[in-house]
This record gives C-alpha cells, structure tokens and sequence, in this order.
C-alpha cells in the first residue's frame, strides 16, 4: 500500500490543479485558443507535470517496499518507461514488482562482497544493473503496447454504428480498465477523431465512461464511510471535482490496491453510463471538460443521469465489497502509509 499512498498526493493535487484551469474555460490553457489564459496554462502544466510522475512514484514505492532503498531508482525508471510506452499504471504495476524482486535477487547475490566495496555496491552497481535490465524489459512493451491501440482504435471505429448497448458495453469497459492507459486512450482518440468528421454521438458515450470512475470512488466513499480509510475519505471527496471534470485518473489510487476486484466494477459502471449515453443518442461535441461542457451538450440533463446511474451502481458494489472485506479483515482501513503486510507493496 506505499505506492498508492505515496501516489496520492500527486493525483489530488495535480487533479484539482487541472480542474480549476478549466475555469477560465476549456481550451483555455492552449495559447492557439480565443479562451487562452496565461493563468489557465500555468495551473494546467503544473497539474499535469504532478500527473506525470505519479505512476513513476507509485511504481518506485512498490519496488521500495520490497527491496527497500536498491529497488527505487530502478522502479522510479520503470514507472517513468510506462509512461513513455504508454503501458501506464498496469504498466507501472509490472515495473515496480520486477524491480523490486530484481533488486532483491541482486542485493542477496552481492552480499559477499567485501566491505570497501560497500559503496561503490549501493552507488554504482546495483542503479546500473537495476536501470538496464527494468529499463529493456519496459522499453520491449512499447511495440506491443502501440500495435495493440492502433488495432483497438480500428475495431472501435467499426462499432461505432453498432447496437448502442454492445457499444457502450465495449466503450465503457475499456475507459475504465487501465484509466490513461492505452486501452482507455484507445477509446479516447477514437472519440476524438470521429468529433473532427462530425461524430459527436461516440464522445459522449467516451466521455460519460470516464467520468464515472473517480464519481464510484467518490459516492462509495460518502455513502459507506466505514468501508474506507480516513485519508481515503478525504481522497474521495477530491474525486467529485475529479469526475465533474472528467478527470479519470483520480480512481488510480484505489484501483491499484486491488485491481482484480476494483477493476471490474469500475468496467461495470462505466458501461452502464455509456450504453444509457448511447441509447438516449445524446451528443457531446467537446473532447473534455466533464460537466463544464454542459451547456454544448444536446441533452445535458438526461447525460448526467446516465453518469449519476453508473457511478450510483459502481458505489454500490464497490461499498458493499468494502464493508464485507473490512469485516473479514482483508483489507485494512488504517491509513495506508502505515499499512503493511502482503498488500504493502501496492
């Protein structure tokens, strides 16, 4: 649990950070827009550079927690590849757990090294063994990752005259299995290419996909406290501006402490918002904003329903999960940075 709560901070600050660049409007930020602001523009660099690094730090922090100080630069590096390769957190997952265990098997080979070489060990060996072998390991996932997105982004354009329910099922599934990974991105850029030939129906099934996540988390965290931490209940509270500015990357956190189980739930309630969006035909012609493009969408009242029905059933699954894990005592509600224990890597 150190990666995700190492992590934290950088998502709820850089998240807000972002969302109030938006004030000023929505492309306010890009100095080729009639909106630019040199206010917006600083605020959004400076949350996006927070953003930046948050997979790098959680991947960092997950190799920390298993072979302690030999595992950081290797998984920092690891995470800082998984983004570059587009594997994002699920990449940084891979990352941290192969540097940390790396790390470990080289620590435990070097130990009957004499003790002048003590420093040149800590300082020079074991960074430079770690970097190489995590840094070719991550660098091979980027052909794959590519070909993989270019090849989902092909198969959602033919869907996008499909029956509205299969699409939002893929749609919605997809923006919520990696969150800014390359399979949620794969939904996004499809979305966008199809605004510029005048599409405007499949972003808003993209769009209400990727709000709901952080609005799960944030509704689960309301309505079943006892389910969750205290500092996660002050991260769920961040995640209402989160998901009102369709900021998906605010649901990271809590994914990544137990990806298998909060994954599908997430997938789950996407999907439902996105095959409401799709069966109502609402149109959304912005790529991003969340609700702050309201007054652009074609049914504005009917397209947060169909958000609020999503999220409302994901915060149901993942509170009622919560509440009976709490009970068995699978899941420790302490606050996390003192968590430890066979989680404690995440």
């Amino acid at each position: 649990m150190s990666g995700v709560s190492n992590m934290l901070p950088f998502v709820v600050a850089g998240g807000i950070l972002i969302a109030v660049s938006f004030l000023w409007g929505i492309y306010s930020a890009d100095p080729n827009s009639a909106e630019y602001n040199a206010t917006a523009a600083m605020l959004m660099k400076i949350g996006q550079q927070a953003f930046s690094i948050m997979v790098p730090v959680f991947t960092a922090y997950i190799a920390f927690s298993i072979s302690g100080r030999p595992g950081m630069v290797a998984g920092f590096v690891g995470g800082l590849l998984a983004n570059a390769t587009g594997a994002g957190f699920l990449g940084g997952i891979i990352a941290g757990f192969a540097a940390g265990y790396l790390m470990l098997w080289v620590k435990n080979r070097l130990e009957g090294l004499p003790r002048q070489y003590e420093g040149l060990k800590s300082i020079f060996i074991m960074p430079l063994i770690g970097v190489l072998v995590i840094g070719v390991l991550m660098s091979l996932l980027g052909q794959p990752v590519a070909a993989i997105n270019n090849s989902m982004m092909n198969w959602l354009a033919s869907l996008q005259e499909a029956n509205p329910i299969l699409l939002g099922i893929v749609v919605g599934a997809m923006c919520s299995f990696d969150f800014g990974g390359p399979v949620n991105k794969a939904a996004y850029v499809t979305g966008t290419l199809l605004l510029g030939q005048g599409n405007f129906y499949f972003m808003a099934g993209v769009s209400a996909a990727c709000i709901t996540p952080p609005l799960v988390i944030a509704l689960a965290t309301t309505f079943f406290p006892k389910g969750f931490s205290e500092e996660e209940r002050a991260a769920g509270m961040v995640n209402y501006i989160l998901g009102c500015t369709h900021i998906t990357e605010g649901a990271i956190p809590f994914a990544a402490k137990d990806p298998l189980r909060v994954i599908p739930m997430m997938m789950i309630a996407s999907s439902i918002s996105a095959v409401l969006s799709y069966s109502l035909r609402i149109q959304v012609p912005a790529p991003h904003g969340g609700f702050l493009i309201l007054p652009l969408v074609s049914q504005p009242l009917a397209w947060v329903l169909c958000i609020l029905a999503g999220s409302a059933c994901g915060a149901v699954m993942l509170g009622l999960w919560r509440l009976w894990a709490v009970r068995k005592n699978s899941v420790n509600t302490t606050p996390v940075a003192k968590a430890g224990g066979q989680n404690a890597a995440l």
